[in-house]
């Protein structure tokens, strides 16, 4: 019954946008010592990204949480993975693996089941995710319709507005070159996206 929970929200004809949650328990001590610091490691690193998580633009928020033993009511510590994606499941543990292999090698291998050759085997590591995954009991989409693509996009566009609000006001009279001007780099980035 989770397992179908778990596929029904996952339907991307819902929304564009879609939820990831997982709880896994820890092997041991000497590893949550060792997932302690490669998290820190990975929280510091994430904190310079700026709109993609090294630079994966279907992952739009991803969150590790270490529960202290006796926190579910026995002696193990777990880790609770959240994450908000865009495209599908599969895609996305593909981009991750693709894209960040021995982040996620060194988190996950702290937890107890996971394949021996990391997620080397993507297929393997996909079938080890879908059975410590579980349904979000709340999950918010401030834009339900709109992909993590077009929100970046957006951004950059509202950002060069900024610029040409600045230009129209007469604030980069004195300019050597129009064409260094940060808003028409701008524009020829998205001519050529064309």
């Amino acid at each position: 019954a989770r397992m179908e929970e778990v596929a029904a929200s996952e339907d991307p004809s819902l929304q564009v946008q879609n939820q990831l949650s997982t709880l896994s328990r820890v092997k041991s001590n000497w590893h949550l010592f060792v997932l302690r610091r490669v998290l820190a490691l990975v929280n510091r690193v994430g904190s310079f990204s700026r709109g993609t998580l090294s630079g994966i633009g279907t992952i739009h928020f991803a969150r590790w949480v270490i529960l202290e033993k006796g926190r579910l009511g026995d002696e193990y510590a777990y880790l609770f993975f959240e994450s908000n994606y865009g495209d599908t499941w599969d895609n996305y543990l593909e981009d991750f693996v693709y894209l960040t292999i021995t982040a996620m090698n060194s988190i996950w291998a702290n937890l107890e089941y996971y394949p021996k050759n990391g997620c080397q085997d993507v297929e393997l590591f996909k079938r080890h995710s879908k059975t410590r995954q579980f349904p979000a009991q709340v999950f918010y989409c401030a834009y339900p319709d709109v992909s993590i693509k077009n929100i970046l996009s957006d951004r950059k566009l509202s950002q060069a507005m900024g610029i040409v609000g600045d230009f129209v006001q007469g604030r980069y009279r004195v300019m050597q070159d129009v064409n260094d001007h940060p808003f028409m780099r701008f524009v020829k980035r998205v001519n050529r996206m064309d």
